[in-house]
């Protein structure tokens, strides 16, 4: 079997590193895996992809770097080619000959995105079925533009073009035969089409602490890349409008960000009661001492590993809806939904002011998370799904090739 990937899977740094590590794992456990991985950063073209030792047995790793394009090369490609900005910022071509070169042909052919797809097809891959996981980039982008448009016009221009080559790309993907696979039952219903819905994982931390929810002092955590729009996005809403509420009913609260991308000049710096933590090497003890995970997304698509992550460790989540769109959540039994900063202050510091009631939604979280989004849970699920196609393909002469 083949996967490709623009990212790799180890360290797990980010949700979408996550879930390329969760499919490497699930596909190694049905056969041999080889895994191009393309790196989008230009200089992220040295070193080993860290596989882990219980997987180096069944799974090669091949990196081989895609770097970005100059920003008048991309301009000049997205003109001509009908690419929106990002596919058109990607240069493949060492990629692709590596393809080309070690993977010809492949009972599975699994790619992590439409520029992975599209990688692997002008390689000339030849598989008995391919698989493309994929985030819904054109509903990513339309809601961008509704919540938080850019203030450039002319990327505000770019980006409502690019609406439109996402949506034809991603119906290209179900036309080429190939199995769409999403990460949520709410963003195949907005797909429109048949799919199959791989959740987000995370392993299990272990059982919660003895310790009540109340007994340390106040404090928020907030996990997750900042360099990701919609995070730095919610963050900045969570700094004017939510904060300077919740600091002045409770003053000696404390909000710690926890993940890279923060500029040295940003605001949160220098923001009384916040502690920016740029990179820390496990995010366990932060959740530990958590008192409150919060998860002020405004726009985007997909699921939220950050609240998977937060009921894993047993941390009462305060989101808003967009935050938990996808997730098989019940607002007020798994977690709290606000939607304006007046709400949301006032569910922290609800959650903040009542032991007993956070430590019920964290229970009732951390259930979700055993029956659901447990790492082996998912993996097994997806193994035997994997292991149907493979079945129904063999079942069909012919199709390979």
């Amino acid at each position: 079997m083949v996967i490709v990937s623009d990212e790799r899977g180890w360290p797990q740094r980010s949700g979408y590193r996550r879930r390329t590590a969760q499919m490497v794992t699930a596909l190694s456990a049905v056969g041999s895996v080889t895994w191009f991985v393309a790196p989008r950063n230009r200089y992220d073209d040295g070193g080993s992809l860290a596989i882990p030792d219980h997987l180096a047995s069944r799974v090669t790793g091949v990196l081989c770097c895609a770097p970005t394009r100059t920003r008048l090369a991309t301009a000049a490609r997205w003109r001509c080619s009908q690419l929106p900005w990002p596919l058109a910022a990607g240069d493949w071509s060492r990629a692709e000959a590596e393809l080309g070169r070690r993977a010809p042909r492949a009972d599975l052919l699994w790619v992590m995105g439409i520029d992975a797809l599209r990688a692997a097809k002008r390689a000339g891959v030849q598989a008995a079925a391919t698989v493309v996981d994929m985030d819904l980039e054109s509903l990513k982008l339309a809601r961008m533009l509704a919540i938080d448009p850019p203030a450039n016009p002319i990327r505000r221009w770019i980006a409502r073009v690019d609406v439109d080559r996402w949506r034809r790309l991603e119906r290209q993907a179900v036309g080429s035969g190939a199995v769409v696979s999403l990460c949520s039952s709410a963003e195949r219903d907005a797909f429109g089409a048949p799919a199959w819905v791989v959740d987000n994982s995370y392993p299990d931390p272990g059982p919660p602490p003895v310790t009540g929810l109340g007994d340390g002092p106040p404090t928020l955590v907030l996990v997750g890349s900042f360099a990701y729009q919609p995070n730095n996005d919610g963050l900045a809403w969570l700094l004017e409008g939510v904060w300077p509420t919740i600091r002045a009913a409770k003053p000696e609260a404390e909000l710690r960000l926890v993940g890279r991308g923060l500029a040295a000049d940003h605001p949160a710096r220098s923001t009384p009661g916040v502690t920016v933590l740029d990179h820390v090497a496990d995010v366990t003890p932060e959740l530990r001492r958590a008192t409150v995970a919060v998860v002020p997304v405004l726009w985007g698509a997909g699921t939220r590993v950050k609240i998977i992550e937060a009921f894993a460790h047993h941390v009462p989540v305060v989101s808003t809806t967009v935050g938990a769109e996808g997730l098989a959540v019940e607002p007020g039994r798994h977690l709290l939904i606000a939607d304006t900063p007046r709400q949301f202050a006032a569910a922290c510091l609800s959650a903040l002011a009542d032991p007993p009631t956070a430590s019920r939604l964290a229970d009732a979280g951390y259930g979700l998370f055993r029956q659901r989004y447990e790492e082996g849970v998912v993996i097994h699920g997806l193994t035997e799904l994997v292991r149907e196609l493979l079945a129904e393909r063999r079942r069909q002469p012919g199709e390979q090739g």
